[in-house]
């Protein structure tokens, strides 16, 4: 409950900060809202085995935009896993080069946890490292509002602390996963 409360609070602050009037003038600079949700399909990929993932995705960040081509952002988002609930926090990048095309990169730090019950005793999944590295296709832009598609590449590290049966001792493992995700964004 108290994750939901910090995730509300988050998203809140930021909307609200991104509730400042756009500037119309030419000047080269402006601040930007985007708003982007999306579908993630992935999993642990080691030497020995494969575990599959996916959920979807939502993510807002308010950074600033220059020249109508470079922008710079801070975000945050909600990521629903099949077994744990992410919420990365990112500093995040976007360059978009010729007419349609865009690139964005993010890198930060993702809190988790495993909303569900197990059977294993004290059980503690948390977040690590997280990247992404994504490419995508503006289909509709003005001045003021740009909505685009996008392709990525999620990187996430998670870190496991669990006791397997009572009476053990505590195991810690961390492990990396790999998504490829599909999403649409709207910045404004």
């Amino acid at each position: 409950m108290k994750h939901t409360l910090l995730l509300i609070t988050l998203l809140t602050l930021m909307v609200g900060l991104s509730a400042q009037p756009l500037d119309t003038t030419a000047t080269p600079s402006r601040r930007v809202t985007t708003v982007e949700g999306g579908y993630l399909v992935g999993g642990i990929i080691n030497a020995y085995f494969f575990s599959a993932n996916s959920g979807p995705t939502i993510s807002v960040s308010h950074g600033v935009q220059w020249q109508q081509r470079y922008t710079v952002s801070l975000g945050a988002g909600v990521q629903l896993w099949q077994d744990a609930v992410v919420l990365p926090l990112y500093i995040g990048a976007r360059l978009r080069s010729g007419r349609r095309s865009l690139y964005d990169l993010r890198s930060g730090y993702a809190l988790g946890f495993s909303p569900s019950e197990t059977d294993v005793v004290d059980y503690n999944y948390k977040g690590g490292l997280y990247g992404y590295l994504g490419y995508g296709r503006r289909v509709y832009t003005t001045d003021a509002v740009e909505v685009a598609v996008k392709i990525g590449y999620n990187f996430q590290q998670v870190r496991l602390d669990y006791v397997p049966y009572e009476g053990s001792e505590r195991v810690a493992t961390s492990s990396n996963y790999h998504f490829f995700s599909l999403s649409a964004d709207l910045t404004f």
